[in-house]
């Protein structure tokens, strides 16, 4: 599974590309992560410089870089925000998602558009049996993205499950979907 997630390099939607990241891509990961909104929900530092976020590229994207894509807008070819599929457990075949939007594109359905290319993903190429995907409460529009797509079932609510860099601990909302979540949702569409 982890092989197979190695070699997904590059995965179309209809307005998006979701690929590997480049070193090229630093100006539109620092215009991503320069935002205090955008990073205050997410594990990476705020990019004050291109360097910052050239370090963000060659740290996180670029030395495991399986399951890891760049958000691309096939419009203009600009980079939007970055989603996860991580595998967890192979035995298991369980994984999570997680994603990162830069602010500006928010409300224009390229998250939930990306997400929906994920969960294909991890049902019909990794053969998932479970997916998750959590938000902290005050992330109410990370929230609506993952409403959107009906598979997800509510789980419950993780308190206190995360300390953010500013010092403040958020619960987390918890979604999953099956494998066979996944298969009524594809029926129903």
């Amino acid at each position: 599974m982890l092989e197979k997630i190695s070699k997904l390099v590059r995965y179309e939607t209809p307005r998006l590309i979701l690929r590997r990241a480049r070193v090229s891509d630093a100006q539109a990961v620092f215009e991503m992560l320069n935002d205090d909104e955008t990073v205050r929900f997410i594990g990476a530092p705020k990019a004050n410089t291109i360097e910052d976020a050239l370090a963000s590229i060659n740290h996180y994207f670029l030395q495991l870089p399986r399951g890891k894509f760049l958000i691309e807008r096939k419009v203009d070819n600009q980079v939007i925000g970055s989603i996860d599929l991580r595998i967890l457990s192979e035995q298991h075949r369980f994984g999570e998602v997680g994603y990162t939007l830069n602010r500006q594109y928010t409300g224009l359905g390229y998250m939930h558009e990306a997400l929906n290319a994920v969960v294909d993903i991890a049902f019909q190429q990794m053969h998932l049996h479970r997916l998750e995907i959590a938000h902290a409460p005050q992330n109410v529009k990370s929230g609506n993205v993952i409403r959107r797509v009906s598979g997800f079932k509510y789980e419950g609510t993780l308190r206190e499950r995360e300390l953010l860099k500013s010092g403040e601990w958020v619960d987390h909302v918890v979604y999953s979907m099956l494998e066979s979540d996944y298969a009524v949702m594809r029926d129903q569409e």
